[in-house]
């Protein structure tokens, strides 16, 4: 991924940040993974409460 250029509304070509790395690559997208589950774990939480103190 870190090869490919990032598209900026579709109109603007950013360059690659940093060289290909497997290692960083894995450990990224772990992480990325780890946020979004409590993302949603936090959003589905906020809405529990909400909903027992309504």
């Amino acid at each position: 991924m870190a090869d490919k250029p990032i598209m900026v509304l579709g109109m603007l070509k950013l360059p690659p940040l940093m060289a290909p790395d497997p290692h960083a690559y894995a450990t990224v997208k772990m992480v990325h993974f780890s946020f979004a589950w409590l993302s949603i774990l936090l959003v589905l939480g906020h809405i529990a409460a909400a909903l027992t103190h309504h």
